[in-house]
């Protein structure tokens, strides 16, 4: 990596020409994080060694990166150092056949060969076969479950497509050839969501469950039964769920269902239940454990016992944390001497038993038995300890927001779960010293992300996608003292959404909030609104923004809002306006964008920066300056990134523009540049190493600047920053030596 870096800044240095001999800073020594964000698991499949392979939505698998979403796990627990295999998006389903490997998800490629959603590869070396159902369609489909039955392989899906064949949401398939079943062509009719979800077969029978309305042009409420030949239905089997099936599993003549549904056949079942694979599929009337809240994923059963997982706490009435273990007989009553521990809110995807004393699971989770284990894990079949091995799931750090702190730190939020090897989610704060204050941990809950940060002389604000962990009525919004401490008191509870915008109001003691959420403090509020900093209650604030609000600007009596609506306060605007501190929108400020706004930012002699995706807002650029008054341009300024801005915030002599371009004002920029207020670039100041995505926040504090975001640093010794970065405000090196950033040996950091 570090090589291939190098090689790429010789090209690039060489048509730099004299711009070699600009003055470019590298990384301070500090922060120095190792920032790691929780990830996924999504399903697997059992290895004949005793291993698996494992589905996840991370980049990294027990610490060892490029295990983008697939990873072979040893039956040690360890990942397997030798198998790489890398679809570009989720793989929702697999299949082992012997040696063969067949994956189902919403991939486009595997190791940048094209595969459209279905794929084979070795199970042994990991090598991608030429096995292509859907070679010759370009289009993009989600296959959501594959099944082996003999030679055929049935998949099911929200796809309409197999190559350039028609088919409805279910297909067969031959194992061998990989050729499309004219013969097998059932039609399923859904209104909404991945029509099939869940499929099994006895052999002579397909079983199918989703979210389906009919089959055949036959009523079938989101289970039928097919004909595994022809795809011909069932005529008698008629089971009927009100709510969709997500796994189903047979077990002699008794098919188990788990999904979203709290009725089987018109008889009250919540999210679990057994039905006959015979007649019309009876409801076993006696069989109800009864988990108390869903939508539930996991299902397995053996020969002893029944396995579940989903997002209940209880079964029957007994303490169950989104997994237990069910009697087949009687009432199905949970097995309460076998009871895994995940933190509040875990969203388990997957409980599958090994035979050998194993228990897989899979989910959205953090912690199982109180031991930082992120998407998945292995329990014992016995006493459900956990096991040894490092099969834990986890992404690069996002930092979303930075505001400074009262002695001169800085406090950061985003999506991350650990930082290096101290667990701590969503909120950290950063020393003046530049290091991690271990003493401040407020613990905001399972896989917190803050979007947006804001400080008084007392508080730190922070909105974002969480629930207290303590508390978890309290959502969204909160505020943490300098001290670390939560104040659960103060609870605006932003719901039905989430928060991406903090604005202080200094003079009338109030935070305004934008985001996506549909009520706040109490009140209706459409993703805008205003809430009293003493009681938490809203204000009479209320623009009724109808879309999603990103960035609030706050100038006095106005307050300057942009984000993805197309309307506020009952006006037609696209994306960006001017309030009153009424709500009422300025009829004289008019300033469409045709793209999404990202970040607002006061200028000079009442002017308006404003960044973002857009392409146009009145006249070209993904960042224009505008006059206050009216939204009009500002003449002089010519100055446009040739990607999307994120981050917009002032400087001692300008203003700093992160985001996720490469170029601005014609000069190439890694995601990082300053200008000047009349739009000059700074020589002195494109920050070197950075790699990859976008930069969120951006804060100058003296002869410092510290960003975060998406991205790796990287500094000479090839330590690296992971989302969060500290750049000296100038580029000299303390030996004189002028640093351009681009050399293949790189200069020496600014101590």
């Amino acid at each position: 990596m570090r090589s291939a870096l190098f090689a790429l800044c010789i090209l690039v240095s060489a048509g730099l020409g004299t711009r070699a001999q600009a003055q470019f800073p590298q990384p301070l020594p500090d922060p120095s994080l190792d920032l790691r964000a929780a990830a996924a698991g999504r399903t697997l499949v059992l290895t004949p060694d005793g291993g698996a392979v494992i589905s996840h939505d991370g980049r990294w698998a027990g610490g060892i990166i490029e295990r983008t979403r697939l990873f072979r796990m040893a039956p040690d627990g360890s990942v397997d150092p030798n198998w790489t295999v890398l679809p570009n998006g989720t793989v929702w389903a697999m299949e082992l056949v012997g040696d063969e490997l067949y994956l189902a998800g919403s991939f486009s490629n595997i190791n940048g060969t094209p595969r459209r959603g279905l794929a084979r590869v070795s199970l042994a070396s990991g090598a991608l076969s030429g096995w292509d159902p859907n070679n010759g369609s370009n289009t993009m489909y989600r296959f959501d479950t594959i099944l082996a039955v003999g030679d055929d392989l049935y998949v099911g899906g929200g796809f309409t497509q197999i190559g350039t064949a028609t088919r409805s949401h279910l297909a067969k398939i031959d194992r061998i050839t990989g050729q499309l079943a004219a013969s097998f062509a059932p039609t399923i009719t859904s209104t909404s969501g991945v029509p099939v979800n869940a499929l099994a077969s006895d052999g002579t029978s397909l079983y199918v469950g989703g979210l389906f309305t009919q089959v055949n042009s036959t009523a079938r409420s989101n289970a039928a039964k097919l004909g595994l030949g022809d795809g011909l239905l069932d005529p008698t089997w008629s089971s009927s769920f009100n709510g969709q099936v997500i796994r189903f599993a047979l077990d002699g003549g008794s098919l188990y269902a788990i999904g979203c549904f709290s009725q089987v056949n018109g008889t009250a079942r919540s999210f679990l239940a057994r039905v006959s694979t015979a007649g019309v599929g009876t409801l076993d009337a006696t069989w109800n454990p009864a988990p108390n809240q869903g939508c539930n994923y996991g299902l397995h059963v053996d020969a002893n016992a029944v396995y579940v997982a989903g997002a209940f706490t209880q079964i029957g009435g007994a303490a169950a944390q989104r997994v237990g273990r069910l009697s087949k007989t009687g009432t199905g009553a949970l097995d309460t001497s076998w009871q895994p521990t995940t933190e509040g809110g875990v969203f388990v995807f997957n409980a599958r038993p090994t035979g050998n004393g194993q228990v897989f699971l899979q989910g959205e989770f953090v912690n199982i038995n109180g031991s930082y284990t992120p998407g998945n894990a292995r329990v014992n079949d016995i006493d459900a300890s956990l096991l040894s091995g490092n099969i834990y799931s986890e992404n690069r750090a996002q930092i979303a927001a930075i505001v400074d702190s009262p002695d001169g730190g800085i406090y950061a939020g985003g999506n991350f779960t650990r930082v290096g090897n101290v667990f701590q989610r969503g909120v950290l704060r950063i020393s003046p010293n530049g290091q991690l204050d271990a003493s401040w941990t407020p613990e905001l809950g399972r896989q917190s992300r803050a979007f947006a940060l804001v400080r008084d002389a007392a508080h730190v604000y922070v909105g974002g996608d969480f629930a207290l962990r303590q508390n978890p009525s309290v959502s969204n919004l909160v505020r943490i003292s300098h001290g670390g401490a939560i104040d659960s008191t103060w609870a605006p509870n932003p719901s039905q959404g989430v928060v991406f915008a903090l604005a202080l109001d200094e003079v009338g003691n109030t935070l305004l909030v934008g985001g996506t959420f549909l009520s706040l403090g109490g009140q209706s509020r459409n993703r805008i609104g205003e809430v009293s900093r003493t009681t938490a209650l809203a204000t009479a604030f209320n623009p009724n923004a109808q879309g999603t609000v990103n960035a609030i600007a706050l100038d006095g009596n106005d307050v300057f809002v942009g984000g993805d609506f197309t309307s506020i306060g009952g006006q037609p605007r696209m994306r960006l306006a001017k309030v009153n501190r009424s709500g009422a929108v300025d009829p004289t400020f008019v300033a469409d964008a045709n793209g999404t706004v990202r970040s607002i930012l006061l200028g000079p002699n009442s002017t308006l920066y404003v960044g973002g995706a857009f392409q146009n807002l009145a006249g070209p650029g993904r960042l224009v300056r505008l006059l206050r008054a009216t939204g009009s341009a500002e003449p002089a300024w010519n100055t446009f990134p040739d990607l999307t801005v994120f981050a917009l915030a002032p400087a001692a002599d300008g203003f700093y523009v992160g985001g996720s371009f490469t170029s601005i004002a014609g000069e190439p920029r890694g995601q990082l540049a300053r200008l000047s207020h009349d739009g000059t670039l700074a020589s002195n100041f494109a920050p070197a190493g950075a790699n990859l995505t976008q930069l969120s926040a951006i804060i100058e504090q003296g002869a410092k600047v510290t960003v975060g975001g998406s991205v790796n640093f990287f500094e000479p010794t090839n330590a690296t920053r992971t989302g969060l970065a500290a750049f000296p405000r100038e580029g000299v090196a303390p030996n004189g030596v002028t640093c351009s950033g681009f050399e293949a040996t790189p200069c020496v950091p600014i101590p």
